[in-house]
């Protein structure tokens, strides 16, 4: 079994945080997408352990480009040394269209 903690807030507190997780014993912290990118919270949280794993509860995939989006959690991965996991969760069409300024075009009229 593995234990974990969550992970949040202002990037000037991520690094506190996940070194207090990881020297107190937790298998790994995670962060969700709310307020914060979760891809630059765990960057942050990367480069301030070494051992504890990194995981995103969820990156909101939908928003995002299909081609940077693969490498930036590449980019993660390796400089985590192997201990990035990306939850992807594609969010709620209202969310998506208001709050990450995704949608459809308009449809054009003949």
């Amino acid at each position: 079994m593995k234990i974990g903690t969550g992970v949040g807030g202002w990037l000037t507190g991520i690094a506190e945080g996940v070194r207090a997780a990881e020297s107190n014993g937790f298998d790994f912290v995670t962060c969700g997408e709310l307020a914060h990118d979760s891809i630059l919270t765990m960057t942050v949280a990367a480069g301030a352990t070494e051992h504890i794993e990194l995981d995103t509860s969820v990156t909101i995939a939908f928003p995002r480009s299909p081609m940077v989006q693969p490498k930036e959690a590449w980019d993660l991965q390796h400089y985590s040394n192997g201990r990035f996991n990306i939850g992807l969760g594609s969010q709620v069409k209202g969310h998506n269209e208001r709050r990450f300024g995704g949608g459809t075009q308009p449809r054009r009229s003949s």
